[in-house]
């Protein structure tokens, strides 16, 4: 994301006095932070006197080879408000005579403008989140309390904070560092089926946790949040309601974690440039639901995996006598044995076609219209991964494409039905269009390589 030094500032408190500290040194300063439009946390400190004392200053820039050592800040300024930070990464120095200056960036910045309680009653958390659409405001309950969420009509930007959820506490006590962990998971689980409908990954930036009466306790600006042009989602920023309620319903945190979802959906929504790049991101995030899908259910195997196990039992005296060998140690015939074991347990490994397929049926997900493409779809993935491109044909581009198409469709059936959707989805399968889901359209894929919809007469 580049730097914009005339964005809108969020967030600016001046006069801040305090301690920096860096590698054992320490000094004391006076600085003040803002926080731009993006989330960017900038620090810039009061000339400081060069001394022998203050010398260790010059080596915190980069210009002499300094690696990701974080500087630290701590200080109030004379309203009381505590700002500190451990993540301080000192990007610049000049001079003026003798005098030294310095400006830094820093994540996970923390402003407390009044004492913190110990519970969570009467109080609420903000999520400031960045460039997330939406029109009105959606609510849900959650187990941490009322949630309110709230986007942008129209954003330009899409690296911009823009958009808010709010979670208001029950009226019970609860330990404040635990309900607000609760708070973080729930948001989280939100703005990733946010982001998977919106087709782009929204993030949040910065954290406000406020009282009653709207006052501020406590600012966290973590860090800023990239984000994309909307591409390919399964919903529509007009109707954000349904993949919240998603989000929230009763088990679905344990079936994302089970099943892989998180980072299924994480891969999905990258958007590279080059088709072989989105190509890679779709396969990826297939074989982590089929890696975690086996994880629960064992393996596809090519036989009985008893046979293959009196083999390897019966081959345990060949593997002796090959790694019988007077110059290596016994370390490096017991290494060179169990890797000739492993080959031979592997050999039983379905091919992963075959895999996936167990995986598709195994959840009742829908590939009609897409039987007889998976199987090129998955190959054209060993033609990037060991060639570099993809080429077949005169039409390499858009059978390349296709194949995307087809993945990135069946990546959206896998989890739409693992969350127990119902509703409409936006396909692009031959071109953009709204499908009801579970399927009632039978959809087939043309010769000529397009995708066609065909209503089911039914």
């Amino acid at each position: 994301m580049p730097r914009n030094k005339n964005a809108r500032s969020l967030l600016t408190i001046r006069g801040v006095n305090g301690t920096l500290r860096w590698k054992g040194h320490q000094i004391r300063a006076s600085w003040s932070i803002r926080v731009d439009a993006y989330g960017t946390t900038t620090i810039k400190f009061r000339p400081i006197r060069l001394t022998n004392d203050t010398a260790w200053l010059l080596q915190m820039t980069r210009a002499t080879g300094r690696f990701v050592t974080w500087a630290k800040i701590s200080g109030a300024d004379s309203e009381g408000r505590r700002v500190t930070s451990e993540h301080v990464f000192i990007g610049s120095t000049g001079w003026r005579g003798t005098f030294v200056r310095i400006e830094a960036e820093s994540s996970l910045t923390r402003v407390e403008w009044l004492p913190v309680p110990k519970t969570s009653r009467g109080l609420r958390v903000r999520y400031v989140t960045s460039g997330m659409k939406g029109f009105g405001v959606q609510t849900a309950r959650t187990r941490s309390g009322e949630l309110h969420l709230a986007g942008s009509a129209e954003i330009a930007d899409y690296s911009r904070l823009a958009g808010r959820i709010d979670i208001t506490s029950p009226p019970t006590r609860r330990d404040l560092r635990r309900w607000m962990a609760s708070c973080d998971d729930v948001v989280d689980r939100v703005l990733r089926w946010i982001s998977l409908a919106e087709g782009r990954a929204i993030g949040w930036s910065i954290r406000h946790l406020i009282r009653g009466d709207n006052r501020i306790i406590v600012t966290e600006i973590y860090r800023p949040t990239r984000s994309s042009d909307p591409h390919d989602g399964v919903g529509h920023f007009l109707d954000l309601q349904p993949w919240i309620d998603m989000a929230v319903k009763r088990g679905a945190s344990t079936v994302e974690k089970n099943a892989g979802l998180d980072v299924a959906i994480h891969w999905f929504l990258f958007h590279p440039t080059y088709l072989e790049f989105q190509l890679l991101a779709a396969t990826t995030a297939l074989e982590h639901l089929v890696s975690r899908f086996e994880k629960a259910h064992g393996g596809a195997k090519v036989g009985n995996p008893r046979t293959f196990r009196a083999l390897r039992n019966a081959l345990e005296p060949f593997f002796q006598r090959t790694t019988r060998n007077g110059r290596a140690t016994s370390r490096s015939r017991e290494l060179l044995l169990t890797k000739m074991k492993t080959a031979i347990s592997r050999s039983n490994d379905a091919p992963y076609v075959q895999r996936l397929l167990r995986m598709l049926k195994g959840y009742e997900v829908s590939i009609d219209g897409l039987e007889s493409h998976i199987r090129a779809a998955i190959s054209s993935r060993n033609l990037v991964v060991h060639s570099g491109r993809f080429r077949e044909g005169d039409d390499a581009h858009g059978t390349l494409h296709l194949h995307v198409q087809v993945l990135r469709e069946l990546l959206k059936r896998v989890f739409l039905t693992l969350i127990g959707y119902t509703g409409y989805y936006e396909s692009m399968l031959n071109g953009p269009h709204r499908m009801p889901f579970p399927p009632t359209a039978t959809t087939a894929i043309a010769r000529d390589g397009t995708l066609a919809a065909q209503q089911d007469d039914a």
